[in-house]
């Protein structure tokens, strides 16, 4: 039976009802508690939160509830270490380290002490605005795991795919505090994949055109994506190469590669977006944005892949950046850019 799909605030109630039940059994946490040591005691706790978590996961058993939990007080316990240090060290209260687990307060009785809110709010200050590189680079260790969302040789089974992604969010929650989607791990994958492909194109057209130095690829996290090679298509059909090349004009290969590059990187996305939107896809991806156009042309595709440039900029790169492009729209709208035109640092 496949494991229904919870969106976020679904699992936010599940964990904070489960710490909630768990605190009512003290047998299981609290060391002087006079049956800590009796196992039968254990287990019919055990039984009761086994029977709550079955209310969100029908699949559940003993072994999910003991990990769960165990997952749950790890991070916990990171959280409250860093609380102990900082409050040893600190000369000032506001240099006290601020847990950014958004279920700290829920867990303190383990350690003996309250929660002095009346209200837990775990959204604050939760959600990632963007993927920095700690994020990105557990989120690639948690990919090579699970082959069947890139192994070509592995069959197109939609349920082990979702159950792919679904894992993947729940560990990067866990490992990370923080609250990842669907939506934000989907398209993070979809968006390395992309880019992977595009750096190993210029590396064999490098190749092919016997350039003094082989190209070098700017993506700075290209080697630990290297298990994709053998997995991504990196050519179209020659069909379609020949018919987007057009007029027979020589002297565009270059334009016309990075037009194809640009085309696989949309091609790669879109069909990503086909297997797993079947089940995962959110309303929100139903936007007025997206248009009502039967498909994208050059200008959408152009158009999305430097939004997910921005995305992945600090907030302040991102103003840079965003200036940088405005001015040169600009410049092209008023016919001032030829092929010459450079940008200059410090203009």
């Amino acid at each position: 039976m496949e494991e229904r799909v919870h969106p976020l605030i679904d699992q936010t109630r599940f964990v904070k009802e489960l710490l909630a039940l768990y605190k009512e059994y003290p047998v299981l946490w609290d060391k002087n508690h006079p049956h800590y040591r009796n196992r039968g005691e254990r287990c019919e706790a055990v039984d009761v939160l086994l029977q709550k978590c079955r209310e969100f996961y029908p699949e559940a058993d003993e072994d999910f509830v003991k990990l769960k939990i165990d997952s749950l007080r790890a991070c916990f316990r990171k959280e409250w270490n860093k609380v102990c240090l900082s409050k040893a060290s600190a000369e000032r209260p506001e240099d006290v380290h601020k847990p950014s687990l958004w279920y700290y307060n829920l867990l303190l009785y383990t350690v003996g002490e309250e929660c002095s809110d009346d209200e837990v709010k775990p959204q604050d200050n939760l959600r990632v605005s963007f993927w920095t590189r700690e994020y990105t680079t557990a989120l690639i260790n948690l990919l090579k795991k699970q082959p069947y969302l890139y192994a070509s040789d592995k069959p197109n089974n939609l349920a082990k795919r979702n159950a792919a992604v679904r894992k993947i969010v729940q560990d990067m929650n866990l490992m990370t505090g923080k609250l990842f989607t669907v939506e934000d791990v989907r398209k993070k994958i979809q968006l390395l994949k992309g880019q992977y492909r595009y750096e190993c194109r210029k590396i064999k057209r490098s190749k092919r055109l016997h350039s003094k130095s082989l190209y070098k690829p700017n993506l700075w996290c290209f080697d630990m994506l290297n298990f994709l090679k053998g997995h991504v298509h990196l050519y179209r059909n020659k069909s379609s190469s020949n018919s987007l090349r057009g007029n027979g004009q020589g002297n565009s290969d270059t334009l016309s590669s990075d037009f194809e590059d640009m085309q696989d990187v949309k091609e790669e996305m879109e069909s990503d977006d086909d297997m797993f939107n079947m089940q995962l896809r959110s309303d929100s991806l139903n936007n007025a944005d997206m248009g009502n156009d039967d498909f994208d042309d050059i200008f959408d595709t152009i158009g999305k892949n430097v939004a997910r440039k921005l995305r992945d900029m600090s907030d302040s790169q991102r103003v840079y950046a965003e200036r940088l492009i405005n001015e040169i729209t600009y410049h092209g709208q008023m016919e001032n850019l030829t092929p010459t035109t450079k940008l200059i640092q410090g203009s």
